[in-house]
């Protein structure tokens, strides 16, 4: 993981607080995405991650939840939390089963069906860290690479449509968009996961015509100020990356 004093400080903070409220229910706690691949930026990511539990969680725990997550928001980062609280026996190849407790950046948690997919599954497994508890893989199931690709084709036709689904896309989605979209290529190409840098860079050898939006979509992400993505070049962008996987 890459060292972030701050970001550090949140996660801290963060293992105190489920401490405090969850006690010896937590079996472990996994960070993913920008944060275990070590491509973490400050100005944009957020900290996604799996709290594997020893039961299923009920109403009682989404109330301590809540709690938690409201102390969380005075610390760096603690309103960018995406976290999946679910039991182990839940964690399945193609997403999770049942209902759990979710929590996106600046929301507050939510009990219910889960959005993870064979991505997310796979992403604990071979890229994840844990923060508490035995590797990921003790409780995050092996994905076979048809399950995965299909996950990954059906987020990057969803991905596609996004700016004609929403109704005013901000600058910075745009940018999560578009990077993503280069995840999805890589991952249907090579049947795994990667950082979104890693995953750019990829796409720009594919086609070095999609250099410019890239780059900008990384500059972006790291703060950098200038002219947002326009919605007739995302959709460019997309229409061609599509065709890469």
């Amino acid at each position: 993981m890459k060292t972030i004093p701050s970001l550090a400080a949140t996660l801290e903070a963060y293992l105190a607080g489920l401490r405090s409220s969850l006690g010896d229910s937590v079996l472990g706690v996994y960070v993913t995405g920008s944060v275990a691949t070590g491509a973490f930026e400050p100005a944009s990511s957020d900290i996604d991650a799996f709290v594997v539990l020893r039961d299923r969680p009920n109403l009682d725990l989404l109330s301590k939840l809540r709690r938690l997550h409201a102390a969380m928001k005075s610390t760096a980062y603690g309103a960018r939390l995406e976290i999946e609280y679910v039991a182990a026996e839940q964690l399945q190849p193609a997403g999770i089963r049942g209902e759990c407790i979710s929590v996106s950046p600046g929301g507050e948690p939510q009990f219910g069906a889960s959005h993870a997919a064979a991505d997310d599954i796979l992403g604990a497994r071979t890229l994840g860290t844990a923060l508490v508890g035995p590797p990921p893989e003790t409780f995050f199931p092996e994905v076979d690479r048809s399950t995965f690709v299909a996950s990954q084709r059906a987020w990057l036709a969803d991905l596609c449509e996004r700016d004609r689904a929403k109704a005013a896309p901000s600058a910075s989605d745009y940018v999560e968009w578009t990077l993503n979209i280069a995840r999805c290529a890589f991952g249907i190409h090579h049947g795994s996961g990667c950082s979104k840098p890693k995953a750019a860079a990829w796409l720009a050898e594919r086609d070095p015509e999609l250099v410019p939006l890239l780059d900008k979509a990384l500059r972006l992400r790291r703060g950098d100020t200038e002219t947002p993505i326009a919605s007739n070049d995302f959709r460019g962008f997309a229409a061609v990356a599509c065709t890469l996987g």
